[in-house]
């Protein structure tokens, strides 16, 4: 969100998707030389936003007047261009350096043409040095992203009202609930050794170093704080770092803790069907323990250390447990339901607006033997939502045990949380395992006021606390005649409350998040990682140290977030860990459902961190995970893990599965471009689903056209070779495949029309099945853009039209290719009603990227690019090769099977075999229609027309997609 718009208008909201960070590394051995890297961050660095850089934005709608860095990158990263970031060990050896400074005694601050900053510490032993070294990167973070870092700060500490007004209230009141108190967080920093502690507290010396400088000299002043009328600027401290590492954690991490929803909508099955067709039917919608889901680990595969073979019993239970689970709940589980979901959506808008983490990347690694350099390859792809600027800032380090360089979070303490050092590289991805829990405990009046639980037969007292939010009215707003008004507020009270379960290490707090009084019961959710973020920071610190595999290893086992690394090193190791604290639930405890309270359904501990999944070497040379389940005997507990037979790891998978030969550096991102520009949907089963239709003899002829139309199209949809261009070559804003049009419009007629028999009288909305179910098991950790194939009730849907889902008459009494029929009928009268009757003429408009301003000014649209292809691209190769030889990388081949040419034309593959998990092979198209545009050297600089102008104008402009990462 824009803090401060251009004229009188206040406050204004942006939409967001996606923003994944890109990793593609190979290391050389040891004995060679340092690694090089390749790196694009879109929009750009990022740089204080000034008041004279402003008002000549304001004058131009050129986002370049904003600063040198704001969104220098923009256009090379809409084409698939990087820029060198090989490491430069000393000062001088900075490429392209434009500036230096000192801001204290064994310090010195680099910055680059890009405005990424270089920094180096020196000291008289290891602990001078990395108090040094924060001190460092607390300046040059602060130099940049000052304002989004009190942003960040703010919404970690629930304090956005007080500064933005009424629309952020209750996003406050969610974050003040459902994160620790500020003594909490003050009590974590209280609790790290000694010199961990110091080095947190000069990485917030730092900060305020430039608080301080910006103070005294206005015109370095940040606009932001300025337009907001947020001065003076509170001093920086370290449990404000605490806050906004929870604020990723709770973001990045948290992917679970939809119980009520999943609670209400079992419960209204029951009420309609009977619990035990009730159970078929949740079963069906959340399909879980499915023996064809593609996993990280590969099954029964070799390696040189896997955990493929260790078996699990964290989460057992049976059909009959969930049936009592049901028969448990109580009427008030829909109030319940229906509060935390209204706090969950101002979440979820607010989170929108401010373009504040969300779970999501994908990350691969290639050995050796599978590589033409010899060395071990890495890609990487963070999705973390598109704004500006963007919630990664790029640096490097180099000082005492620390040299790497990649991407840290502003605010979030000295740590590059992603990237490469000389022997070493690594990303990271959502784990997706379920770390929280909902309890419905039992309540009564305490005799001196307050509550009291019934845990383990007998009343303890509730935890309560009330709370002071401040709200800002009106909102802030920039511009006018004058000065603007002194900011008024309002004032509310809240009260809080805690239960407490578990036992021993697993004793955590319980949040309460509804209270029915008149039945005596309180909901309240527990997280594994309360009160342990700063864990997960000092594990990523420990990574940062690692210099081999056994160093890494060690580090990684010390998060308590849930996270997948991939990794790669100069020795030639490639490895993988699924990492985060996994609670042990006793048998009978279906993850899914709010479990009774008294004690009986209690954590009993955690999973062993020696027993996480991890696999170092496996034989088929390569590995990659896209938030999917790590191994086969790994336990999905539904509710968080979406995971199941058509996951959408499989697309990049099956590319590098297919790949000819060996993987040059450039063909090894070229699987993360040629992801990106195809609709999953159609590769991973809906396209085949709607082009069987042709077989019918039933169709008529406009059916038929538009069935031939997705037959005939290989699923490329987005940019930059699925842009429709006119004969000049200029871009028409739409996607060229009338195969999408059609294929989206159908998806949507089948969503609406498929199992709403079933669901409507359940749900109330008889008009739309899966907005009916979605109502109940979409929440903002459980969604994505509708084309990555990755919504739980898409999963249902294709199961139902494949007969895996099964337990109800979801197709209304027709069969597969009836209800398909039906929802094409629905597609084709919306499309031809407003493009014609020639099924080869529709087309869609090309979904667009709208970036969410964490600052004073908007950037422009740029063309959709589905996730695998977002982000902070990092290309790392061994210097050797490049010094000796002098060439720049390889330029892309061909990843995935070659259509077969005959004349112009080109025959494609519509099947792999009979197995409906299977992913079809993509591939380029029929002559004009499909007209690839040929893979970009990935060093050579972005063409010109890239869209580095011009702000986004008020009312925005272009779609977004319907769900988001």
């Amino acid at each position: 969100m824009s803090p401060a718009l251009r004229g009188r208008k206040t406050l204004r909201t942006r939409c967001a998707v996606g923003l994944a960070a890109g990793v593609v590394l190979v290391l050389a051995p040891p004995a060679a030389a340092a690694p090089r890297a390749l790196l694009i961050l879109p929009p750009g660095e990022g740089n204080t936003i000034t008041a004279p850089a402003f008002a000549h934005y304001q004058a131009s709608g050129d986002c370049t007047d904003l600063g040198p860095n704001f969104c220098d990158q923009l256009g090379a990263y809409e084409h698939w261009r990087f820029r060198d970031a090989r490491l430069a060990p000393q000062p001088a050896q900075v490429a392209g350096a434009v500036r230096s400074e000192t801001p204290e005694a064994g310090v010195t601050i680099v910055r680059d043409q890009a405005g990424v900053p270089h920094v180096y510490a020196s000291g008289p032993d290891e602990q001078t040095i990395e108090e040094r070294l924060a001190h460092g990167i607390g300046v040059a973070q602060a130099e940049e992203r000052l304002f989004q870092m009190e942003i960040l700060r703010r919404a970690g500490e629930g304090r956005l009202s007080d500064l933005l007004g009424p629309a952020y209230l209750q996003m406050d009141v969610v974050t003040r609930r459902d994160s620790e108190t500020p003594a909490e967080r003050q009590a974590e920093v209280d609790a790290l050794p000694p010199g961990q502690r110091a080095s947190l507290q000069a990485y917030a010396n730092g900060i305020n170093a430039v608080i301080q400088r910006d103070t005294l000299n206005p015109s370095l002043m940040p606009t932001g704080f300025v337009a907001t009328q947020d001065l003076p600027i509170a001093p920086w401290t370290p449990a404000d770092t605490v806050a906004v590492i929870t604020l990723e954690v709770k973001g990045v991490a948290e992917s679970a803790g939809n119980e009520l929803g999943y609670a209400a909508l079992a419960r209204r099955l029951a009420a309609k069907y009977g619990r035990r067709r009730a159970v078929g039917i949740f079963d069906d919608v959340q399909l879980t323990r499915d023996p064809r889901t593609p996993t990280t680990i590969p099954a029964g595969g070799r390696a040189t250390r896997t955990s493929g073979g260790l078996r699990y019993r964290y989460i057992h239970y049976s059909a009959v447990d969930t049936a009592r689970r049901i028969s448990e709940l109580r009427p008030s589980v829909q109030p319940a339901h229906d509060h935390v979901a209204t706090g969950d959506r101002a979440v979820a808008t607010a989170t929108r607006r401010l373009g504040l983490p969300v779970f999501g990347s994908n990350a691969w690694a290639i050995a050796p033997r599978r590589s033409s350099t010899g060395h071990a390859l890495l890609w990487g792809g963070p999705q973390v939502g598109y704004y500006a600027p963007a919630v990664f800032d790029e640096l490097e380090v180099e000082a005492g045990q620390f040299h790497e360089r990649g991407v840290g979070v502003p605010g979030g303490g000295p740590g590059v949380v992603i990237g490469f050092t000389p022997h070493t590289a690594w990303s990271i991805t959502t784990a997706q395992d379920d770390q929280v829990d909902t309890y419905v405990d039992g309540i009564r009046v305490a005799p001196g006021g307050g509550y009291q639980y019934r845990w383990h037969g007998s009343w303890h007292p509730v935890e309560q606390r009330s709370e002071t939010i401040r709200s800002r009215v009106p909102p802030p707003s920039f511009g006018g005649v004058g000065p603007p008004a002194p900011p008024a507020y309002t004032q509310q009270s809240e009260t809080f409350y805690r239960t407490f379960h578990g036992t021993g290490a697993a004793r955590e707090p319980c949040v309460v998040v509804y209270i029915d009084r008149t039945a005596g019961l309180a909901y309240c959710k527990v997280r594994a990682f309360w009160g342990q973020e700063l864990q997960t920071g000092r594990s990523i610190v420990e990574v940062d140290r690692a210099t081999d595999l056994a160093g890494f290893d060690a580090a990684v086992r010390q998060g308590i977030a849930g996270f997948n690394f991939i990794y790669a090193d100069d020795r030639g190791h490639i490895g993988y860990w699924h990492t985060g604290r996994i609670p042990i639930r006793v048998h009978g405890h279906d993850p899914r459902l709010p479990a009774p309270g008294g004690g009986r359904f209690d954590w009993r501990g955690f999973l062993d961190p020696s027993r996480w999944p991890s696999v170092v070497d496996p034989a088929r040379g390569w590995l990659a995970s896209w938030n999917n389940k790590p191994q086969r005997s790994w336990l999905d507990s539904g509710d968080g893990s979406l995971w199941g037979a058509y996951q959408r790891v499989r697309q990049p998978m099956a590319l590098l599965g297919s790949h000819r030969g060996r993987f040059t550096l450039t063909a090894a991102w070229h699987v993360a471009r040629r992801t990106g520009e195809l609709d999953l949907r159609d590769t991973l089963g809906f396209g085949r689903l709607l082009a069987r239709l042709g077989r019918s003899r039933h169709l008529n002829a406009i059916e038929r056209a538009a069935v031939r139309q997705v037959a005939r199209w290989d699923g490329t949809a987005f940019y930059p070779s699925g842009a429709e261009r006119s004969a000049s070559g200029a871009e028409t804003g739409k996607v060229r495949a009338a195969g999408f049009a059609i294929l989206s419009a159908w998806f949507h007629a089948l969503e609406a029309r498929l199992g709403r028999s079933v669901f409507g009288p359940v749900t109330g909305n008889a008009g739309n099945a899966a907005a009916g179910v979605r109502a109940y098991t979409q929440t903002g950790q459980t969604t994505s853009p509708e084309f990555e194939f990755f919504d739980d009730y898409d999963a249902f849907l294709y199961n139902a039209l494949t007969g895996r889902a099964h337990r109800a008459r979801y197709l209304g009494g027709g069969t597969s290719s009836s209800v398909s029929e039906e929802a094409l009928d629905d597609a084709i009268a919306r499309l031809r009603a407003r493009q014609g009757g020639d099924p080869a003429r529709w087309r869609a408009p090309m979904p667009q990227i709208q970036f969410q301003s964490l600052d004073v000014a908007d950037l422009p649209p740029v063309p959709w690019l589905i996730s695998p292809r977002l982000g902070p691209p990092i290309a790392v190769r061994g210097l050797s090769r490049l010094v000796s030889g002098g060439r720049p990388p390889e330029r892309a081949g061909r990843v995935g099977p070659r259509p077969r040419v005959h004349g112009d034309q080109a025959v494609r593959v519509r099947t792999v075999g009979g197995d409906p998990g299977r992913v079809r092979p993509p591939h380029q198209g029929d002559g004009a229609q499909q007209r690839v545009l040929p893979a970009p050297d990935p060093l050579q600089p972005a063409p010109a027309g890239g869209r580095p102008r011009g702000g986004l104008r008020a009312g925005g402009g272009g779609s977004h997609p319907r769900r988001r990462e």
